[in-house]
């Protein structure tokens, strides 16, 4: 009955449900689904799952966890480290197990390198966040499937700013780095690529670089 979502299905085989309400001031992720705490509207991310009932599309969840501007509530803000995760914590597990019928592969964290991090927190920190966001995610559901999610692959971002003490920054090959030194426990890497204007071979090379992780 809806020829565009038909063709979409007919198309894809999976999908990122980013959840969101419609609406809103800033309506993507969760100040949009969680304006105010503890009080999280789903309501568009369930009109969606709706539509797919029945096919064969798997969906991805996107994020749990992300500290840049859009995905930051503002009563974060306030919060001192214990406070946030808390928070954070509170809204993995509500999340994800509102859905784990439906959805099984979640972003448990998104770009905790140092091209979002709103909040000023050092590398061990986000390493931190890294695994408490896949740790809750299995606690919420025993079977998900955690992806750890970073965006400019190149890491153009390093050469414009510092982390936070006037370290360095982490490139996502360096935060996966840090991860996997760490033995963060999670199932997958995810990568955004936005239009980067470069030769197809270098978008190869530039993947192929990532297949350790």
């Amino acid at each position: 009955s809806n020829p565009p979502f038909r063709l979409f299905t007919d198309l894809f085989n999976e999908m990122t449900l980013a959840l969101y309400r419609r609406g809103t001031d800033t309506p993507y992720f969760r100040p949009g689904v969680e304006r105010e705490e503890g009080k999280a509207d789903y309501s568009l991310a369930d009109a969606t799952l709706q539509k797919v009932a029945g096919t064969n599309t798997t969906i991805k969840g996107h994020p749990l966890m992300w500290f840049g501007r859009p995905g930051l509530p503002e009563f974060l803000r306030t919060k001192a480290w214990d406070g946030v995760k808390q928070s954070c914590r509170e809204y993995i597990l509500q999340t994800v197990s509102r859905y784990k019928s439906r959805i099984h592969m979640w972003d448990s964290i998104n770009e905790a390198h140092d091209s979002a991090n709103e909040l000023g927190y050092n590398h061990a920190q986000l390493l931190e966040l890294t695994r408490f966001a896949c740790e809750m995610t299995r606690v919420a559901d025993p079977t998900a499937f955690r992806v750890v999610n970073a965006t400019a692959p190149w890491g153009e971002y390093a050469q414009k700013r510092h982390a936070p003490g006037g370290k360095k920054s982490w490139t996502p090959l360096a935060y996966y780095t840090a991860v996997e030194e760490a033995q963060v426990p999670y199932e997958a890497i995810g990568l955004q690529v936005y239009n980067p204007k470069r030769d197809m071979l270098e978008i190869e090379r530039q993947m192929e670089r990532f297949f350790v992780f």
